[in-house]
């Protein structure tokens, strides 16, 4: 009995050991720069110098030690941080205090007053001022004995974590009665004398109660937050985790000025975090802090090297709160899809905005296409969200998606290659790009030169307010394809799909894919800088005509989808492209697209007409339906459709302005069409059932006059036999025996 006892209690006692095995400690340091510096998070100001400190600007630390591991959280006030500083801090005083890179949160408050010019990265530094080397040593100092600091006081703790609700103090910026996020999460430590410690608040609402107009540093209202809880718990340490702040700004409440105002709207949060934590008990000294990151590749973007190609994402555990913390923000859905994973658990899920690095916006597909400030500033794709959530599901070691498998046969035929590719929008993008990767590369490379030589001659510098040492030439070509988004808010949606698997097919950026399949509405325009005049958020200019006088590069291609819904199309285009000038479809429509002059009926508000005829042609059978939903689509600039099935023939004129079907050609041919082009009415006038022979022979003709220099293919199409003759390269050297003879019925069969 005696033996039994004495077990008995060395259990006990290993119980009581285990369970009270948190400590934490908590410190905060002056991030206030010594001397006036550039204020980070309003291109506006141009990297001017703040003139004061309205009130100082904090690191705040909280370091744990939970199971024999160590864990920190470092929030700092400012509009956000970079991968460099996470990197110098992990591999410096966290490899000296024992906290693994995994277990490390730096995260920003988002503010929009705060110290800039601490980025190398070109394009922040339009927002944030002229990186300063010696700026950027004294805050890495600063940040380093922060978290020693934090570090020499771990002692017993109790940890407690709850969700709050902030209704009605923010609202959505982007969308008007667009998705609010006034769900957040608040946790307090204690320590072993019940005293708070330090506290933690996760809210989704930009740091922007303070305007550009103001040069004074300041935290703003998630400073005046924190000051408000700290003052509550004297000695304690308060930090805001700003959450899935994207499209979210604060509901300002009434005030004389700015200061007051955001003064107001910081103690609003703080009151609601206060009464969440009177709600708690006293909390558990068992609770496990730690992380889970990964370094990862990230999507390509358009920037190539004036962009990161790899960032930590992460999740990290507070006690019962999880946080998924993302390195830009992301917008409201893009949070709830990442917090949806903690729907079958237990876990308080909340998201971490601005978290080990800056990398842009994050925005839901709906959002990508419209224009507007977040947007343009969302560089990793539509899709981008899922691509986080698929990481997350990594890091929690949940089950991956399956990745399509597409279906996809290559030949090559001369000069050009014939792909035939089957299945979802997405899977007949995936193999069209995996198909051509070569002559896709060859394709963005050709336009990314062509455009960065037009820096210039293109007033780039006040599109956006770079500093004089950034060089913006190389950012011309991602900056324009972005603009070129605007020409895909009505496009078929399938089609969409259809370019991002492209994208990824081929490695390549989506905005890269997006370009190809939008630049020859750009350059049809009278207007140079028609697109630099719908003014977005950020504004970049296009090259309008000057890009017209560049010839295409020798990327041609026969693609031939086989989709699930809607009917087979064979195309005739450029790699890359998923529409093209000249189509056909299963039932023996067929599709040739021709520029015309239309210098009063231009502009970039409709969808490029060969997106358009490549949609018509998969969900239409007749050429009269063809015709109409051609017609129904809004144009971007003077194009003539003719539209030939076995039965009859239509042919339309479309324009940014108007669309009307026409018996005959409207205006007069291009000239350098014009020649070619009264050779073949000629023709056909004399030969009603003509050759295709006879056909090749006019196309293949290189007479002075006849020959566009920046043809690339040229094609015959017989619509009753559903038979094509190709002969692909430059102008110059196609002859009528260059012609490789395509029977499309058989390929166009399901």
């Amino acid at each position: 009995m005696r033996a039994f006892t004495a077990l008995a209690l060395a259990l006990a006692l290993a119980q009581s050991a285990v369970a009270g095995t948190l400590r934490a400690g908590f410190a905060r340091e002056d991030l206030t720069p010594d001397r006036n510096v550039p204020l980070a998070g309003y291109g506006a100001r141009k990297g001017a110098l703040s003139t004061g400190v309205h009130d100082k600007v904090w690191a705040r630390a909280a370091v744990f030690e939970s199971e024999d591991r160590k864990a920190a959280i470092l929030s700092v006030d400012m509009v956000g941080v970079s991968g460099e500083v996470r990197e110098k801090l992990v591999e410096g005083v966290c490899k000296d205090l024992d906290i693994a890179s995994r277990d490390f949160l730096l995260c920003a408050t988002h503010n929009h007053s705060g110290p800039g010019a601490l980025s190398r990265n070109p394009l922040i530094q339009a927002a944030a001022g002229k990186f300063d080397e010696a700026l950027f040593n004294d805050m890495l100092a600063r940040l380093e004995r922060c978290l020693r600091a934090a570090d020499a006081k771990l002692a017993p703790a109790t940890l407690e974590a709850g969700r709050a609700n902030f209704a009605d103090l923010s609202r959505n910026r982007a969308v008007s009665g667009g998705p609010v996020d006034a769900d957040g999460a608040v946790a307090v430590v204690r320590g072993a004398d019940g005293k708070v410690l330090g506290t933690f608040v996760d809210f989704a609402a930009h740091g922007t109660v303070l305007g550009a107009e103001n040069m004074l540093v300041s935290g703003d209202w998630p400073g005046a937050m924190s000051a408000a809880l700290e003052r509550k718990w004297e000695g304690s340490v308060a930090m805001f985790l700003n959450g899935a702040e994207g499209d979210q700004s604060p509901a300002t409440p009434e005030g004389k000025d700015d200061w007051e105002r955001a003064q107001k709207m910081g103690v609003a949060v703080a009151e609601i975090a206060t009464a969440t934590v009177a709600k708690f008990g006293k909390g558990a000294d068992d609770s496990v802090v730690r992380g889970r990151a990964q370094d990862f590749d990230m999507p390509p973007t358009a920037f190539q090297g004036e962009w990161p190609t790899h960032t930590t994402v992460q999740v990290f555990d507070l006690g019962p709160l999880r946080l998924f913390c993302f390195p830009g923000e992301p917008c409201v859905a893009v949070g709830r899809a990442a917090t949806a994973l903690c729907a079958d658990n237990d876990r308080i899920a909340a998201v971490v905005a601005c978290a080990n690095e800056h990398l842009g916006y994050f925005v839901p597909e709906d959002y990508y296409y419209a224009g507007g400030y977040e947007s343009t500033l969302c560089f990793l794709g539509p899709r981008c969200g899922d691509w986080f959530v698929a990481r997350f599901r990594e890091l929690l070691d949940m089950k991956p998606e399956p990745p399509p498998v597409p279906n996809v046969r290559t030949d090559v035929m001369g000069r050009f290659k014939k792909v035939v590719a089957r299945g979802t929008p997405y899977e007949i993008g995936l193999g069209h790009g995996r198909a051509l990767t070569q002559e896709i590369r060859k394709h963005g490379d050709f336009w990314r030169a062509q455009i960065t030589g037009m820096a210039g001659v293109l007033p780039i510098r006040t599109m956006l307010p770079f500093p004089d040492n950034v060089d913006p030439a190389p950012l011309l070509y991602p900056l324009l394809a972005i603009r070129c988004r605007l020409l895909l808010r009505e496009c078929e949606p399938a089609l969409l799909e259809e370019m991002r698997g492209v994208a990824d097919g081929a490695g390549v950026a989506f905005d890269e894919i997006l370009f190809l399949n939008t630049w020859m509405a750009v350059a049809d325009q009278t207007d140079p800088t028609a697109l630099f005049k719908l003014k977005p958020g950020c504004a970049t200019a296009a090259a309008g005509k000057w890009l017209a006088h560049n010839a295409f590069p020798d990327v041609a291609a026969l693609v031939v989808a086989i989709p699930k819904e809607g009917r087979p199309v064979a195309m005739m285009t450029l790699a890359g492209c998923v529409g093209a000038p000249s189509a056909m479809n299963a039932d023996g429509v067929a599709c040739a697209i021709d520029s015309l002059p239309a210098p009063d009926d231009t502009g970039l508000e409709g969808v490029p007409v060969w997106l358009s005829v490549r949609a018509a042609l998969q969900f239409n059978r007749v050429a009269p339906d063809v015709a109409e939903a051609i017609e129904l689509a809004p144009g971007t600039a003077g194009y003539l459709v003719t539209i030939k099935d076995p039965e009859e023939t239509v042919r339309l004129e479309v324009s940014a302005t108007h669309s009307a079907r026409n018996p005959a050609e409207p205006r007069p041919a291009p000239k350098k069409d014009r020649k070619r082009r009264e050779a073949v009415e000629a023709f056909l006038k004399e030969n009603s059932t003509p050759k295709g022979s006879e056909l090749r022979g006019l196309f293949g003709d290189r007479e002075q006059g006849v020959l566009a220099p920046s043809t690339r293919a040229s094609v015959v199409m017989d619509v009753e036999k559903q038979k094509w003759w190709i002969a692909a390269g430059p102008g110059s050297e196609i002859d009528a025996e260059k012609f490789v003879e395509v029977e499309l019925k058989a390929l166009l069969a399901k």
